[in-house]
């Protein structure tokens, strides 16, 4: 018996000096030593490369609406939006005209679809922007890089063969000959299963927007959590994470290479990261906050642009095509960029979680929320001042279930109101509470 007690004591010693080799490797990995930026004898493809998502991926429209005899229906599916980029991609565009309207009427009258297409958004892009992230085959002329037009969605108007940009604050179209293969793109929506809900044209509501005019029925998802390595961060958003050197003399990490500055929170699972001297910058702010997260892959989740405010661009964890909101950030990657006052050179903050949803728990659990038009009437009717709502979305609300590693994914109807996104609900208590006082 006391043979077999002292193997017990041994083998419980060994596996505590086990876990703490391993907490080392993941919390104390000295930062000289990168996992993600290793070759293969003869082969010039790091993995890094390997897990870098594209520009076209990370920037895919939000929501399709699809317009056939007047009728419209949409879908967030990310496979069926890819597919109809894809084919947008390939076509050649051509001979691009400005059109600008002075009144809500002239410009709804001018974009009215009855057979076509309409990508949305949900933020305004320059035209030049656009073309580059999409990678559009259009070229534009002098007249209109000047003006640095920008857009919020677009269309193809399958009955014209055109495609155009549109800026519905502004009233103005750019529109542009189109020489696609309009029947194969009618086909690809017909072959591809995806999640369809009947929308109409709501200008009263929201200008230039779909809403649906019935509940839908979405599922609930359920996901085990975890905490990231801060290795996953230091490799994508340092220059050089080989040469980056770590301290751990606090509570919090922190790793430093010249200019180049991350901190992580370890209690609270937090990132931040600080450049104060990018001079490799253009006038794409997309594209420049693009090279810090693409290499996040896809160990963070579904990662997309969500929203630009400024300077500072929003990108979320996706599920199921549907942004995931949480009250602690977790899923969500903000950029800020500033142009520094004595200097040509650029400064950059990006804030994390390193608490990401990682593995599905299957369920077949559904629930209904009410239609977008019933949503924006309610508000309307608490004193909304829908000018200042320019988006609306459905988005998954992140339920953390206490103790149990395990998140609830709730279906949400979310509005993007005077700059700020919140749930609906939320935003429609505060109009209520003051319509109270």
């Amino acid at each position: 018996m006391r043979w077999k007690r002292m193997a017990l004591r041994l083998g419980l010693i060994a596996m505590i000096v086990l876990s703490f080799y391993l907490s080392y490797l993941i919390w104390l990995n000295p930062s000289n030593k990168t996992g993600l930026d290793t070759t293969q004898s003869g082969d010039t493809t790091t993995e890094k490369e390997v897990s870098s998502r594209s520009m076209a991926d990370v920037f895919l429209p939000l929501k399709l609406v699809s317009v056939t005899k007047g009728n419209a229906q949409e879908t967030s599916s990310e496979v069926v939006i890819k597919k109809v980029l894809k084919k947008i991609e390939e076509t050649k565009m051509s001979n691009p005209k400005l059109m600008e309207y002075t009144t809500d009427a002239e410009f709804e009258a001018n974009h009215q679809l009855t057979d076509g297409l309409k990508l949305t958004l949900m933020n305004e892009m320059s035209l030049a922007e656009c073309i580059e992230l999409l990678n559009l085959r259009l070229t534009l002329n002098q007249s209109l890089t000047d003006k640095d037009l920008t857009f919020d969605h677009a269309q193809i108007d399958y009955k014209t063969a055109t495609f155009r940009f549109l800026n519905s604050k502004k009233h103005y179209i750019v529109t542009v000959a189109f020489d696609g293969d309009f029947d194969k793109i009618k086909s690809l929506l017909a072959e591809n299963e995806a999640s369809w809900y009947s929308v109409v044209l709501d200008s009263s509501l929201i200008s230039s927007q779909y809403v649906t005019n019935k509940p839908i029925e979405l599922k609930l998802y359920s996901y085990i959590s975890s905490v990231q390595s801060f290795t996953l961060f230091r490799d994508s958003f340092f220059t050089n994470p080989s040469n980056a050197k770590s301290s751990d003399d606090s509570s919090d990490l922190m790793i430093v290479d010249q200019s180049e500055i991350m901190t992580v929170q370890i209690q609270d699972s937090l990132v931040e990261f600080r450049d104060t001297n990018i001079t490799n910058i253009d006038d794409n702010l997309y594209k420049a906050s693009y090279q810090y997260i693409r290499y996040l892959g896809t160990n963070y989740g579904n990662l997309r642009f969500m929203n630009r405010n400024g300077n500072t661009i929003d990108y979320r964890v996706f599920v199921e095509g549907y942004p995931v909101f949480s009250t602690n950030k977790e899923g969500l990657v903000t950029t800020s960029f500033s142009k520094n006052r004595q200097s040509d050179s650029w400064s950059v903050s990006i804030d994390a979680n390193m608490n990401t949803i990682q593995v599905p728990i299957p369920s077949d659990q559904t629930i209904q929320i009410p239609a977008s038009q019933t949503v924006l009437e309610e508000l309307k009717s608490q004193g909304a001042d829908l000018t200042k709502l320019t988006a609306l979305i459905i988005g998954y609300k992140w339920n953390d279930i206490k103790d149990t590693g395990v998140v609830d994914l709730v279906p949400t109807w979310y509005v993007n109101y005077d700059n700020h996104w919140q749930e609906s609900d939320t935003l429609l208590k505060q109009f209520e509470e003051s319509e109270d006082d």
